[in-house]
């Protein structure tokens, strides 16, 4: 589980490993993991209030898991929860990945590809306005 800061949203990602056999739709596992992520969260960075959260699960990334703190005047923690299920991961591409790729995407002058793990690059997981406004190139 990695936690970072950008500004006034924590990011947390999971790697499907870490995940074990976690089912988005089971309520117990979603208390258990964001009891989890909550207390890794406290060892860091103080955090209570009113939580906006938003979850983007990929079935061969894992999960990327979005807080962002509304309201913060009381001592205790309350969630509001977004699922995003079977989200794309997209990466950008320079010009020469272009030809290797199966999947491309343009969009405001750049190109993308399908997130690939064996890629260390940004993940772009906020992908629908890419893929919904962009042109599919193949």
């Amino acid at each position: 589980m990695l936690i970072r800061k950008k500004e006034d949203i924590y990011q947390i990602k999971i790697d499907k490993q870490e995940l074990n056999n976690f089912d988005i739709f089971d309520e117990e596992k979603i208390k258990e993991l964001f009891k989890k992520i909550i207390l890794k969260m406290k060892e860091k960075y103080p955090i209570n209030g009113l939580l906006d959260i938003n979850v983007y699960e990929n079935k061969d990334y894992g999960l990327i898991v979005e807080i962002e703190k509304i309201y913060s005047f009381f001592e205790e923690i309350d969630m509001k929860i977004h699922f995003h299920i079977d989200a794309i991961f997209l990466r950008e591409l320079n010009i020469e990945e272009i030809e290797k790729e199966n999947i491309i995407y343009y969009y405001q002058e750049k190109y993308y590809g399908l997130y690939n793990k064996n890629i260390d690059s940004d993940i772009i997981y906020q992908s629908e306005e890419i893929i919904e406004k962009g042109m599919k190139l193949k």
